[in-house]
């Protein structure tokens, strides 16, 4: 179930991919509590992500957006599998007919056979990151599978089975599933359940970004020379909201060190200016970047100086909060 969505956003990606994304709310409770969804919906496909709400952020929208557009092997990564999946008839003592996936089928028939009523079974995905199997009983389950299914932890109270994934290994615990049903039907169930644990690591919900193209880095570059071009115009009149909000992404300057700035501009005579008015290395070289994406000298200082003051500010926030921790385990 989706909570409220937050905003929408439509974008082009570089291979022509007209896209819709929505920003979902996290929800309270469940396996996706705490986490903002992602959908974005283009022409036959749809893609999902999920972050942490501490991570979240209109940076971080920023962020994978960019990346979403211009890296399509990184973009694959989140794309909601379709798959085709054929059932087969089930038939109940009761005489009843149910529509079942066919890998599940035949056990779930061999179940009824016995006197085990299924109200509900899937097989589940073959993808890494879809859904799990699953199977619902009316009331009485087989003893030696219950067994298995509770040493796994995959037995609930009301009578359902769902194996207990591991983000990014949904393929494999759903191949457990069939497995332990196939044992039961061949009378070679593992009561202790060893054979069928799988130990695996969740997969992160973002992958690690991938290097930008510079494709990516000039259209960045370009969009931030134009707020830029409107911070100059205003020269003194831009406010301190107009300084915060000038931000640079990833263009081609962002990961120039100090040392390459200071050889490329050796020969301009705003280089001293600026190394006059900050004596902070990182904060010079921020401030050479600036320079290079066009911004003036003097709001160079301005928005190195609003960048210290945050920082300070943002210190003091931690130091406060640490002393706060330890005052309450005084």
């Amino acid at each position: 179930m989706l909570s409220l969505k937050r905003n929408d956003l439509e974008f082009t990606t570089v291979d022509g991919l007209a896209c819709s994304l929505n920003v979902y709310e996290p929800v309270p409770h469940g396996p996706d509590a705490g986490l903002v969804r992602l959908l974005i919906e283009a022409p036959g496909d749809e893609y999902q992500a999920m972050v942490e709400q501490a991570q979240y952020s209109q940076k971080f929208l920023g962020k994978f957006v960019t990346h979403f557009r211009f890296c399509p092997d990184w973009r694959s990564h989140f794309k909601v599998p379709h798959e085709k999946i054929t059932q087969r008839e089930v038939v109940l003592t009761t005489g009843l007919v149910l529509m079942i996936d066919a890998r599940i089928a035949s056990y779930v028939q061999a179940l009824c056979d016995q006197g085990y009523i299924v109200l509900e079974a899937r097989q589940g995905s073959d993808h890494p990151l879809g859904a799990p199997a699953f199977i619902k009983f009316a009331d009485t389950i087989p003893a030696d599978l219950e067994t298995v299914w509770n040493a796994l932890g995959w037995y609930n109270l009301d009578n359902s089975v769902i194996p207990t994934l591991s983000r990014g290994w949904a393929h494999e615990f759903n191949h457990m599933f069939l497995l332990i049903l196939d044992d039961w039907a061949a009378n070679d169930l593992d009561l202790t359940a060893r054979r069928y644990q799988l130990d695996r690591v969740p997969i992160p919900y973002i992958p690690e970004w991938p290097k930008l193209p510079r494709a990516a880095l000039l259209e960045q570059e370009r969009l931030v020379r134009k707020e830029v071009a409107r911070l100059n115009r205003l020269d003194a009149r831009a406010t301190f909201e107009d300084l915060v909000g000038l931000a640079s992404g990833r263009d081609t300057h962002t990961l120039k060190p100090l040392a390459e700035l200071q050889r490329v501009l050796a020969d301009d005579p705003v280089l001293p200016f600026l190394e006059r008015g900050i004596k902070e290395p990182a904060a010079l070289a921020r401030g050479l970047r600036w320079h290079l994406r066009g911004l003036a000298p003097d709001l160079i200082l301005r928005k190195i100086e609003v960048e210290e003051a945050l920082n300070r500010r943002d210190d003091l926030r931690r130091q406060q909060m640490m002393r706060d921790r330890l005052a309450k385990m005084e």
